[in-house]
């Protein structure tokens, strides 16, 4: 809020998972503008198919100075659709990324116009290598959590099929 000198600023943040293609909740304290109140999405039901080529494609940031007229561009996407409904005005989609690789979206809201646009965005470059890094132990954390149910709950397993052990842990 300081940053941005916006006292309604809110914020959220979604986990991208590159091989389902779904964007993930963090947990349930950490807001997703993304998600609303779901716990996971498929990236091409999240948002249009231009703010996924932004984010994910080109790995830039995404802004939406006004939020009423992209909705009306965009049919009333679902990301629209929910943003608008909890009153935000203008938003601001960042890419967390890790050699070329999406890790995360970073999602900054205000219920005013054209509060947040595409040259305030730049204000964020200090501050994502340490949303980067706690990312980074967050993702580590829940691998090594994943690893340990496998081997307290089965048996050895083949490689061939581990996959459908994490994925279920």
């Amino acid at each position: 809020r300081n940053i941005f000198q916006l006292e309604d600023l809110d914020f959220g943040f979604s986990i991208y998972d590159e091989e389902s293609k779904n964007f993930y909740r963090v947990s349930q304290s950490i807001n997703s503008f993304i998600l609303d109140s779901d716990l996971s999405r498929n990236c091409n039901s999240a948002m249009c198919s231009n703010t996924l080529h932004q984010l994910v494609e080109n790995q830039k940031h995404f802004s939406i100075p006004d939020l009423e007229i992209y909705a009306e561009n965009t049919n009333k996407d679902k990301l629209s659709q929910t943003l608008l409904s909890k009153g935000f005005k203008s938003c601001l989609l960042t890419p967390i990324t890790k050699n070329k690789k999406l890790l995360g979206v970073l999602g900054l809201v205000s219920k005013k116009k054209n509060a947040l646009n595409i040259i305030n965005a730049e204000k964020l470059e200090d501050f994502i290598p340490n949303l980067l890094l706690a990312l980074e132990r967050g993702i580590e954390h829940k691998e090594n959590l994943i690893k340990a149910i496998i081997q307290q709950e089965c048996t050895s397993i083949h490689e061939s099929v581990e996959w459908k052990f994490e994925e279920e842990a």
